[in-house]
């Protein structure tokens, strides 16, 4: 890992674009991308570092590691001149020390469990009951070109396919484990019969005790939730439908014509992704070239048009959009043209 990953964790714009993105910051940080391709690496390890959803061994240094630790601690722990003078009139000066020391232990400590890839334990210098725990939303968010893996904190998995976002908050209530999704994820769900899991996307809601189930929103007029094991209930305030899903069952929820279709799903065609897989079923072109846009983070131009018969079908195992770009147009009549990011293509 390069020095820009220190230099992205201390810019303050990039910490605060990764703790409260908008449309604005995306676009800047997107833009920032497609200009820096060769930054890609450094940028969504720092961006990882900020969220805590994942550090592997030997990324950074350990003295840098605890030296950029110590800084960002540093900066977002220190007192105002009121706090200090507050704190020099009411505390005996021994006090000060204590403090100290507590703060230095539990930086590194934390860094301890960063540098491990070990997920934070929840405790801080001061006290650390549940009834002073604050409920915070947290987002999760993917550009273009990554996906990532996490833990909610009821134990549930997630995978978070790119240019999505997923919305929870720090605890769950004792009643329900809510969510909510834009984009493409997949669930694997902790047990637990107290508290439903309920994924919310646009007018569907799905609910689950225990299970595993993909759920779709890329398509502006479609809908897809997708069962592989366990029972789901899915929920359309649109339709007042409800239905309950079986493992191998995937529901389809036409926006557009108010409409419910249930039919059954092969294997990793529906949930391939988390696992490098890219599939076409008869996808028009469009669709084609948004999903190889949302993938592998580029954009695509395209010069002229394709036929009317154009439906790909088609299975990629973890290959370049190069491979990719070779079999496509071995069918489909076309030359292409690569540079860094952008793709054009030519018919």
């Amino acid at each position: 890992m390069k020095d820009q990953v220190s230099e992205l964790l201390k810019n303050k714009e990039f910490v605060r674009w990764v703790k409260k993105p908008d449309e604005h910051t995306d676009r800047y940080w997107q833009k920032w991308l497609d200009v820096h391709p060769e930054k890609r690496e450094d940028f969504f390890a720092a961006r990882e570092m900020v969220l805590g959803i994942q550090i592997t061994r030997n990324e950074l240094p350990d003295l840098e590691k605890e030296k950029i630790l110590l800084e960002i601690f540093r900066k977002e722990s220190q007192p105002t001149d009121k706090e200090k003078s507050k704190q020099a009139s009411t505390l005996p000066p021994w006090s000060n020390h204590l403090a100290l020391g507590a703060k230095v232990a539990a930086v590194f400590l934390l860094a301890f469990f960063l540098f491990l890839g070990l997920p934070q334990p929840p405790f801080s210098p001061e006290k650390s009951t549940k009834e002073e725990s604050p409920i915070t939303t947290i987002q999760k968010q993917t550009l273009r070109g990554q996906k990532s893996k996490f833990k909610l904190p009821d134990g549930t998995l997630v995978w978070l396919n790119s240019d999505s976002k997923l919305e929870f908050t720090s605890n769950f209530p004792d009643s329900l484990r809510s969510v909510h999704l834009i984009g493409e994820a997949y669930f694997d769900v902790a047990k637990d019969p107290e508290r439903p899991f309920q994924v919310v996307t646009g007018s569907l809601s799905t609910t689950a005790l225990g299970t595993a189930f993909n759920i779709n929103t890329f398509h502006k007029d479609r809908l897809n939730v997708a069962l592989v094991h366990g029972k789901v209930k899915v929920e359309n305030k649109d339709t007042q439908e409800k239905i309950l899903l079986s493992p191998g069952q995937r529901l389809q929820y036409i926006k557009t014509e108010q409409k419910t279709l249930v039919d059954e799903f092969k294997g990793d065609w529906v949930t391939g992704w988390k696992d490098g897989i890219l599939h076409f079923k008869e996808t028009p072109y469009l669709e084609v070239i948004e999903e190889l846009e949302r993938w592998y983070g580029v954009n695509i131009q395209t010069t002229g048009s394709p036929t009317q018969s154009w439906h790909l079908t088609g299975r990629y195992n973890n290959e370049s959009l190069k491979m990719v770009l070779d079999r496509m147009s071995y069918v489909e009549r076309f030359e292409y043209e690569i540079n860094e990011k952008k793709i054009q293509i030519k018919f």
